[in-house]
């Protein structure tokens, strides 16, 4: 990483063979103006570099991988069957999924499962109002919902 503020990264800084560098791309955040360069490092992954202090490493997920947290075999709930027909809810479902067991991995790291509470509660109720759905875009505005708000429980956690 840059060891200080003036120092630009680039793939160099990161021990990392790029084959070309792509685009150059701006991205625009709340309190936040830098240049980002899109790097390709194979024809499945990409990696977007700040200048100055970040990476972001992105990779194609392929279709036919993509499954829900439980087996579509078992599915008895109209929602669940909605969930295995749908790749995206699929994905969708996977991604609370692992959010939800990242967040409990660190509560219970932290020997901190009286704050879990809430977070699992949640879980539950969640739960209960997807199982209500009859369509995928109910299903879609509740999993999104709820993705959006588990990523406010995660913790920070830096690359460092």
């Amino acid at each position: 990483m840059a060891k200080n503020n003036n120092e630009i990264l680039t793939s160099k800084s990161f021990d990392i063979d790029i084959k070309r560098s792509i685009n150059q791309i701006n991205i625009f955040c709340p309190n936040i103006n830098k240049m980002w360069t899109l790097f390709e490092k194979n024809a499945d992954e990409y990696l977007i570099i700040n200048t100055y202090d970040s990476i972001l490493e992105i990779k194609r997920i392929k279709h036919q991988n993509i499954e829900p947290s439980f087996s579509c075999l078992i599915a008895k709930k109209l929602s669940e069957k909605l969930i295995c027909q749908n790749v995206y809810l699929s994905g969708l479902d996977r991604s609370i999924h692992d959010i939800y067991y990242a967040i409990k991995k660190y509560y219970d790291y932290n020997n901190d499962l009286k704050e879990f509470k809430e977070i699992y509660n949640n879980q539950r109720k969640f739960i209960q109002k997807r199982d209500f759905c009859k369509d995928e875009n109910c299903l879609m505005d509740i999993m999104y919902q709820h993705a959006y708000e588990l990523h406010e429980y995660m913790p920070l956690v830096t690359p460092y």
